[in-house]
């Protein structure tokens, strides 16, 4: 896992075969605006709210013409007894991709700061056949080059 820095997103992307991963890790300030225990009725519903886009998956956007389509996307809340003990807390989504083509797989596009538009910074490692790259994206941008 990455450093913990308030609008900045560490992601990272693997592909395997017709398979591809995304893990995007994100400080909760950037995702509801707070790091502890939600404390009022908004508060929970901004948590559910925020958990419900990440589950969508909508902010994977994978390369038309490969083909993706986004099989599972699963979210891990903080935990609230980890929150206290350093007082920060990270979100963390996983997403899982199946193309059809390859070929024409040259980047995806990881729309979290349209999501989250707190999130100005994503750092992006990423992993393929051909070797890995770290690259750093500035909002507006959030095309991941996955050619070598």
């Amino acid at each position: 896992m990455g450093p913990h820095v308030h609008g900045q997103a560490t992601v990272n992307v693997s592909v395997e075969g017709v398979q591809v991963e995304v893990e995007a890790i994100l400080p909760g300030h950037d995702v509801v605006g707070f790091e502890r225990a939600p404390a009022t009725m908004a508060e929970n519903k901004a948590v559910a709210a925020a958990i419900g886009v990440l589950r969508s998956g909508s902010w994977l956007i994978p390369a038309k013409a490969a083909g993706c389509r986004v099989n599972r996307v699963t979210v891990e809340a903080p935990d609230p007894e980890v929150r206290a003990l350093d007082g920060h807390a990270d979100y963390v989504a996983r997403g899982w991709l199946t193309c059809h083509d390859m070929g024409q797989l040259d980047g995806i596009d990881i729309g979290l700061p349209k999501a989250f538009p707190s999130v100005h910074e994503m750092v992006v490692d990423v992993i393929t056949a051909s070797g890995s790259t770290r690259q750093t994206l500035d909002a507006p941008a959030v095309h991941v080059d996955l050619s070598p």
